[in-house]
């Protein structure tokens, strides 16, 4: 297990570093397949991603985990990187405040956050108890980490945030003909489309690098429902 200069990882034959969400066993030795092989699995124990890394280091590292789970075989990061990597970073580096103001935006609307919050509040985590607060943290950790490339740390719950904050932002504010947005949205989606094959309900609270995210919920899920002796908390 490497970690090269631009950000990327080097996994080859790595299977140590896999672990459930639901039970925390390493992937050559999880039983848990209600959702199919290789689904709700996260990375554990990588080594820690350079401080100032830049977004495309941190993108980079996301492509490398991405070609290593085989459950997301069919989407080619590498290749789209290869394709739209470039003008992704200058994006972020240009307009990535964009995405932070349209987050800020979202969190100051309680009733779009709603089921999020029921969500949250649903599963009894210790943040459970001011859960609205809990969101409106969980959006921004996501259009944090998102703009800075670190999309390991995005969880689905964050990716389908920010896919909300574009959803029921204020047209006059952020217009559909601005190019830069566009490219901050198809990225988005790309990020949500993963998230959607990675993981299966209730898992939305994970991301692929739990130990490194900015995300509370994303902890505290798996200190309440993902155990160290194998079995499972949480009953799906």
């Amino acid at each position: 297990m490497k970690l090269f200069n631009d950000g990327s990882l080097d996994l080859a034959g790595e299977q140590l570093t896999l672990h459930c969400g639901a039970c925390s066993s390493m992937f050559l030795i999880c039983t848990c397949h209600d959702h199919g092989q290789g689904v709700n699995f996260v990375f554990r124990g990588l080594p820690k991603s350079v401080p100032g890394s830049t977004p495309r280091q941190l993108l980079n590292r996301w492509m490398s985990l991405t070609r290593h789970l085989k459950i997301l075989e069919r989407f080619n990061a590498q290749q789209y990187l290869s394709d739209a990597g470039d003008t992704l970073t200058q994006t972020l580096h240009r307009s990535g405040h964009k995405l932070i103001s349209m987050a800020e935006d979202l969190c100051k609307q309680d009733d779009m956050n709603l089921v999020l919050i029921k969500l949250v509040q649903s599963y009894q985590l210790p943040m459970s108890q001011n859960a609205t607060d809990a969101v409106r943290k969980e959006i921004m950790a996501a259009a944090r980490a998102f703009v800075s490339g670190d999309w390991a740390c995005v969880t689905w719950l964050g990716s389908i945030s920010l896919n909300n904050a574009f959803q029921v932002s204020d047209p006059e504010k952020y217009s559909l003909a601005d190019k830069d947005l566009g490219v901050i949205f198809d990225g988005i989606t790309v990020l949500l489309s993963t998230h959607e094959v990675q993981f299966r309900s209730p898992y939305k609270f994970l991301c692929m690098e739990p130990e490194r995210s900015e995300s509370d919920i994303t902890r505290q899920f798996w200190a309440t429902h993902t155990v160290p002796d194998g079995e499972a908390k949480l009953k799906v």
